[in-house]
């Protein structure tokens, strides 16, 4: 005898099985019963990413820059968590060769109805001179 749960979120309720057995007399055993526990597991959320080959290119403009020129570094990044309704926070590092005047923006659209959004803010922090922001 086996037992499954192919849900992504079951219950952590105790499962009670009983057991008899009717034999050619028609002679039906006592119930024999067992339990057991199901431990749901978190399910880590998932980043997907539009596959992209080429590399983006920013191209500096003279003076003073407003912004225009921002290069969109991936057009359709995808966050997903199969068994959460609110993905408690998201961070983008710019790991290699950040320098003053580097900016991030990000935009939210196409927001899943499974997911809440309390606050979006874009906060940025360094450590040994790599910015994290915090969305």
């Amino acid at each position: 005898m086996v037992y499954n749960n192919n849900s992504d979120e079951p219950t952590t309720t105790d499962r009670v099985f009983s057991v008899t057995a009717i034999d050619a007399n028609n002679t039906t055993t006592s119930a024999a019963t067992f339990t057991v526990g199901v431990i749901a597991e978190n399910d880590k959320p998932v980043i997907e990413l539009v596959a992209s080959s080429d590399v983006r290119e920013f191209i500096e403009v003279v003076g003073s820059d407003d912004g225009n020129n921002a290069v969109i570094v991936n057009p359709g990044i995808t966050l997903s968590d199969r068994d959460s309704a609110a993905l408690t926070k998201a961070t983008v590092t710019i790991s290699n060769n950040f320098e003053a005047g580097d900016a991030l923006s990000v935009s939210v659209t196409n927001l899943d109805p499974k997911f809440t959004v309390s606050s979006f803010n874009a906060t940025g922090s360094a450590s040994n001179g790599v910015p994290a922001h915090s969305l």
